[in-house]
Protein backbone atom coordinates (compact mmCIF):
# COMPACT_ATOMS: atom_id res chain seq x y z
CA UNK A 1 0.00 0.00 0.00
CA UNK A 2 1.48 3.36 -0.97
CA UNK A 3 0.39 7.17 -1.01
CA UNK A 4 1.72 10.02 -1.85
CA UNK A 5 1.28 12.97 0.02
CA UNK A 6 2.55 16.65 -0.70
CA UNK A 7 1.79 20.80 -0.32
CA UNK A 8 2.47 24.02 -1.91
CA UNK A 9 5.23 24.45 0.46
CA UNK A 10 6.38 20.91 0.68
CA UNK A 11 7.18 18.62 -1.98
CA UNK A 12 5.64 15.18 -2.63
CA UNK A 13 6.69 12.49 -0.18
CA UNK A 14 6.00 8.81 -0.90
CA UNK A 15 4.48 6.83 2.26
CA UNK A 16 4.05 3.32 2.08
CA UNK A 17 3.87 0.63 5.15
CA UNK A 18 4.77 -3.11 5.29
CA UNK A 19 2.94 -6.30 6.40
CA UNK A 20 4.48 -5.45 10.21
CA UNK A 21 3.57 -1.74 10.02
CA UNK A 22 6.60 -0.31 9.34
CA UNK A 23 6.36 3.23 7.51
CA UNK A 24 8.50 3.68 4.26
CA UNK A 25 8.98 7.64 3.61
CA UNK A 26 10.49 8.61 -0.10
CA UNK A 27 11.17 12.00 -1.25
CA UNK A 28 13.26 14.84 -2.14
CA UNK A 29 14.61 16.76 0.27
CA UNK A 30 18.04 19.18 0.25
CA UNK A 31 21.12 18.24 1.03
CA UNK A 32 24.26 19.62 2.71
CA UNK A 33 25.36 20.75 -0.79
CA UNK A 34 22.34 22.51 -1.28
CA UNK A 35 21.25 20.29 -4.14
CA UNK A 36 18.03 18.14 -3.89
CA UNK A 37 18.96 14.53 -3.27
CA UNK A 38 16.28 11.64 -3.47
CA UNK A 39 15.35 9.56 -0.12
CA UNK A 40 14.47 6.24 1.41
CA UNK A 41 13.58 6.46 5.50
CA UNK A 42 12.45 3.93 7.36
CA UNK A 43 10.50 3.62 10.60
CA UNK A 44 9.13 1.12 12.98
CA UNK A 45 5.60 1.11 14.24
CA UNK A 46 6.57 3.54 17.11
CA UNK A 47 8.05 6.07 14.96
CA UNK A 48 12.00 5.03 15.80
CA UNK A 49 14.15 5.06 13.20
CA UNK A 50 15.44 1.98 11.56
CA UNK A 51 17.46 3.20 8.65
CA UNK A 52 17.88 5.42 5.49
CA UNK A 53 19.61 5.72 2.20
CA UNK A 54 20.01 9.27 0.05
CA UNK A 55 20.53 8.90 -3.67
CA UNK A 56 22.28 12.13 -5.56
CA UNK A 57 22.30 16.12 -3.51
CA UNK A 58 26.71 16.00 -4.25
CA UNK A 59 28.50 17.86 -6.18
CA UNK A 60 32.60 18.14 -6.59
CA UNK A 61 32.89 21.54 -7.28
CA UNK A 62 34.66 21.20 -10.78
CA UNK A 63 30.97 21.23 -12.29
CA UNK A 64 30.04 17.13 -11.70
CA UNK A 65 27.09 16.80 -9.29
CA UNK A 66 24.55 14.33 -9.12
CA UNK A 67 21.17 15.62 -8.41
CA UNK A 68 17.96 13.00 -7.63
CA UNK A 69 14.67 13.56 -6.85
CA UNK A 70 12.76 10.27 -5.43
CA UNK A 71 9.46 9.93 -6.34
CA UNK A 72 7.26 6.86 -5.29
CA UNK A 73 8.09 3.78 -3.02
CA UNK A 74 6.58 0.56 -2.14
CA UNK A 75 7.78 -2.78 -0.22
CA UNK A 76 7.40 -6.33 -1.78
CA UNK A 77 6.38 -9.11 0.39
CA UNK A 78 9.78 -9.90 0.91
CA UNK A 79 11.19 -6.41 2.33
CA UNK A 80 12.39 -5.71 -0.75
CA UNK A 81 11.88 -2.18 -1.75
CA UNK A 82 11.15 -0.37 -5.17
CA UNK A 83 11.69 2.88 -5.79
CA UNK A 84 11.23 5.65 -8.95
CA UNK A 85 12.40 8.90 -9.20
CA UNK A 86 14.11 11.58 -11.69
CA UNK A 87 18.30 11.89 -11.62
CA UNK A 88 20.43 14.78 -13.54
CA UNK A 89 24.19 14.64 -13.75
CA UNK A 90 26.65 11.70 -12.51
CA UNK A 91 25.01 9.24 -10.30
CA UNK A 92 26.43 5.56 -9.40
CA UNK A 93 23.87 3.78 -7.55
CA UNK A 94 26.01 0.66 -7.52
CA UNK A 95 29.70 0.46 -6.96
CA UNK A 96 31.61 1.00 -9.94
CA UNK A 97 28.58 2.18 -12.09
CA UNK A 98 27.76 5.40 -13.18
CA UNK A 99 25.72 7.17 -14.96
CA UNK A 100 25.68 10.81 -16.75
CA UNK A 101 22.19 11.61 -17.92
CA UNK A 102 19.34 12.38 -17.43
CA UNK A 103 16.23 10.33 -17.09
CA UNK A 104 14.27 8.34 -14.70
CA UNK A 105 15.12 5.74 -12.42
CA UNK A 106 13.71 2.21 -11.15
CA UNK A 107 15.11 0.61 -8.34
CA UNK A 108 14.59 -2.43 -6.07
CA UNK A 109 17.17 -2.49 -2.86
CA UNK A 110 17.00 -5.30 -0.16
CA UNK A 111 15.29 -4.89 3.09
CA UNK A 112 18.08 -3.50 5.28
CA UNK A 113 17.99 -0.60 2.66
Amino acid sequence: MARTIGHYLMPEVSLSLDARGNALFAGTGNMDSGLPGAFLALYDTHGRYISDKVFGGISDGAGHYAVAFGGAADMDQTGSVVFAGELFGNMGFEPGSVLDREGIFLMKLDSTL
